[in-house]
């Protein structure tokens, strides 16, 4: 007995009630986002999540449609296998745990033998919570890859990928021993000519994948030249940066502190950025604006090549279709022209966008290897997201960690 009167063994119940009842919840949450990568892919998945209590028959389902619509699933799936199947073998239902008495009057568990460790099933329950808080980070990982678009019916993005790491330069491909490469990858992945020529056209515009095949890929609306024109007047705008990274201060102006120096140096930062201005002329085009913008706000995300693209197109529209004219569009570069941040997002942008040459002009020019930290990061890919997942093979150890040890 408690010192409260109740019987130890009854509470048992409730907490096991509160974790089957956890694990029903997280796995339909998981085939709610299962259904919303079918849907990107032209799928119609369908579940009845509101009358479905029976954890395995969840489980089945969840373990069923997810390797099939993606392999990666497979690794992810195999932690959590027994540790579900066991719990559903107990209490598929959720009835077991409900009450200690059943409808017929006779105590539930009475035919498992032993007891149930309170301090074993927290340890199993915490590596069984922290696999199903990795399966949700993997599948809403997913979802966000699929909604690039980089897929064929057969091919992940993931599969597009490895694909291109096994080509020649494409400038090899019209010669004759290129036949036997493509019949090595149809017959490695189970596809036609017509869907592996969907991913050959995938991968020369993907700026992540066209560097596999020795393919430069031209930046969106600006061009080399133009950026690092662009520089050197930012330089002239900013010649005391290196101090301010050194620092981890950034440029900015308090009107109510402002001494005679401070209005001076103001004054000789608005001469620059209209001597700037009048200099571009007519190539400050909303193509060089929205070229512009895309770089440096892709700088924030680093995730996808595909989403560079998407923000160059949504800020083109944006300008072209409110009719900007000129001064609208000189407001709205001064205002990424201004940000002292201006070059480090500028080489983040270039690096992930495999431009490394004009990047490491730019580091050179302005003598910057030790200036930004996250240079050697960036050139070897590791400030980039989503290297360990982009094949298969998704082992959990290779995902971010997503709880902490368990309390003591």
């Amino acid at each position: 007995m408690s010192s409260r009167g109740e019987c130890v063994d009854d509470l048992i119940y409730p907490i096991c009630f509160n974790m089957r009842h956890s694990i029903e919840l997280r796995l339909k949450g998981a085939i709610e986002e299962l259904i919303k990568i079918s849907k990107i892919k032209g799928g119609n998945l369908e579940f009845d999540l509101a009358g479905s209590h029976d954890i395995g028959n969840i489980w089945k389902f969840f373990v069923c449609e997810s390797n099939c619509l993606d392999r990666r699933f497979e690794d992810v799936n195999a932690t959590l296998q027994q540790t579900i199947i066991d719990i559903a073998g107990v209490d598929a239902t959720g009835q077991t745990f409900r009450c200690p008495i059943g409808r017929e009057s006779k105590k539930h568990l009475m035919d498992v033998g032993g007891l149930i460790n309170c301090r074993l099933l927290y340890r199993k329950f915490y590596e069984l919570e922290k696999n199903l808080e990795t399966l949700h980070w993997f599948t809403s990982y997913l979802i966000r890859e699929y909604q690039q678009g980089t897929f064929t019916r057969n091919l992940s993005r993931a599969n597009i990928f490895q694909i291109a790491k096994q080509l020649p330069p494409r400038l090899e491909w019209s010669n004759g021993k290129f036949g036997d490469v493509k019949s090595r990858v149809k017959c490695k992945y189970g596809i036609g000519s017509n869907e592996l020529s969907k991913a050959f056209e995938m991968i020369q515009v993907n700026y992540e994948t066209a560097c596999f095949i020795k393919l430069d890929l031209s930046l969106l609306g600006i061009s080399e030249d133009q950026i690092l024109e662009l520089l050197s007047c930012w330089v002239k705008l900013n010649p005391d940066f290196r101090e301010w990274n050194s620092k981890g201060d950034s440029i900015g102006y308090s009107l109510a502190s402002m001494d005679f120096d401070d209005w001076e140096e103001m004054k000789c930062r608005e001469t620059i950025k209209n001597q700037t201005l009048d200099g571009m002329g007519e190539s400050l085009t909303p193509e060089y604006l929205a070229g512009l913008d895309a770089l440096f706000y892709f700088a924030r995300y680093l995730d996808f090549s595909e989403g560079y693209k998407v923000m160059y197109n949504s800020k083109l529209h944006d300008v072209v279709s409110s009719s900007s004219g000129r001064e609208e569009i000189a407001r709205d570069f001064l205002h990424i022209f201004s940000k002292s941040n201006l070059i480090d997002n500028l080489l983040k942008s270039l690096y992930f966008l495999n431009a490394i040459n004009l990047a490491e002009t730019i580091v050179k020019l302005y003598d910057l290897e030790d200036v930004f930290d996250f240079l050697s990061d960036a050139r070897n890919k590791r400030d980039f997201v989503k290297t360990e997942i982009c094949g298969f093979g998704v082992a959990t150890s290779a995902l971010p960690p997503i709880l902490s040890h368990p309390h003591t």
